[in-house]
């Protein structure tokens, strides 16, 4: 979700902004007496903003909404998260959406800072070799979506390089922090392709400890030395403590997992053979066989854990010192 603390709506308080899954946007306004209750964040034509998969609480069930400009067809996708910024340096807050899948949306405020007015669709957010970029590395890209490796999970605005422009930094599904650097102007930014800040967990050498997925990054000062560090959150896989065992421990250890093999098959016979009632339920007979089962299965998972430990995914934060 990775919330942004921003003053949305230019009344000196400060709010809070988030995508979520469900593929709306909310704001809770901050006030002199405190937050307030949440709200969705909604277009000039009173209608949620989101791209175009979200899921309907009016019907529980996920959907699609075209919100594509006139004239073309952005493809399915689902917003996951929302920042704002100005994006075109007339002194109101846009919003720029992030998708699950990777590309980024803007979504134009037609209003002012006190009474931001959404446009009615969606535009993709393309890179763009700008003034100073390249040739050899970005023409064949201009004006292709810009999509972040690996799916994308929030961006952040910050200037990265310190040319008075901002720059977008994306955390990602796969693992890595992308940075693409504004070589527009500030009322038309233009962005280069993505500079890996933290490659992708796949493509690292080396990396045994950094996040593997579901990365979320946020640019600072850490340190204080003036330049912008990196504070990375997000799921890392950590290997379990190798323990000594005895020969009647590695042996006991060999049993259980030869053991786990024996439930497990045991286990598929026995849902597949779960009858069911009147109503097509399972029947409570059969559940009880399933249950029993996955309490031996438990049981000895448990044992087995204590011999071999397993290592397993942690949620964590690194940071990442600019040097």
């Amino acid at each position: 979700m990775s919330p942004q603390l921003v003053d949305f709506d230019g009344d000196g308080h400060m709010d809070l902004l988030a995508g979520t899954f469900e593929g709306t946007v909310f704001l809770v306004r901050g006030s002199a007496d405190g937050y307030l209750p949440f709200e969705r964040v909604v277009d000039e034509r009173g209608r949620n903003v989101q791209l175009t998969d979200f899921w309907c609480r009016e019907t529980d069930a996920w959907q699609k909404a075209d919100r594509s400009p006139d004239g073309a067809t952005n493809p399915f996708d689902h917003c996951i998260s929302a920042t704002a910024v100005d994006w075109d340096g007339d002194g109101d807050l846009d919003l720029v959406l992030g998708a699950k899948g990777g590309r980024l949306y803007l979504q134009e405020n037609a209003g002012t800072r006190r009474e931001p007015r959404f446009r009615a669709f969606n535009r993709p957010i393309v890179t763009s070799g700008g003034p100073d970029a390249d040739p050899r590395t970005t023409q064949a890209r201009l004006g292709v979506d810009l999509v972040v490796p690996g799916g994308c999970t929030a961006p952040r605005v910050a200037d990265w390089n310190g040319d008075g422009l901002f720059d977008l930094v994306c955390g990602s599904f796969a693992g890595g922090v992308f940075c693409y650097l504004n070589r527009g102007t500030r009322t038309e930014p233009a962005f280069d392709v993505p500079i890996a800040l933290l490659p992708n967990a796949g493509d690292r050498v080396g990396d045994r400890v950094g996040p593997t997925r579901g990365v979320y990054a946020d640019p600072v000062d850490w340190d204080g030395d003036g330049d912008l560090d990196l504070l990375v959150g997000g799921y890392a896989y950590f290997p379990g403590p190798q323990i000594d065992l005895s020969d009647e421990e590695t042996a006991r250890a060999d049993e259980l997992e030869a053991r786990l093999v024996e439930l497990d098959a045991e286990l598929q016979r026995v849902v597949a053979d779960v009858g069911t009632d009147a109503n097509g339920e399972p029947t409570d007979a059969g559940l009880e066989r399933v249950q029993a089962v996955i309490d031996r299965m438990d049981a000895a998972a448990r044992e087995l854990e204590e011999l071999r430990p397993r290592g397993g995914e942690r949620g964590r934060v690194f940071w990442y010192e600019r040097l």
